[in-house]
């Protein structure tokens, strides 16, 4: 999901979904996986922004 998609509703049900997951181990380390590459996205995108 690119940033411009993000929002607080979605970034929630992300949150959400890795809370329901918790008795399934593997699928929430897929989407604990998901989110940090979201994140390392969104810090190389930043960090692009800043120095431009």
């Amino acid at each position: 999901m690119d940033l411009a998609e993000l929002t607080g509703q979605n970034l929630c049900a992300m949150i959400d979904q890795c809370v329901a997951q918790a008795a399934h181990p593997e699928a929430q380390a897929a989407a604990v996986r998901n989110l940090q590459a979201m994140e390392q996205k969104n810090v190389e995108v930043a960090r692009r922004l800043l120095k431009g």
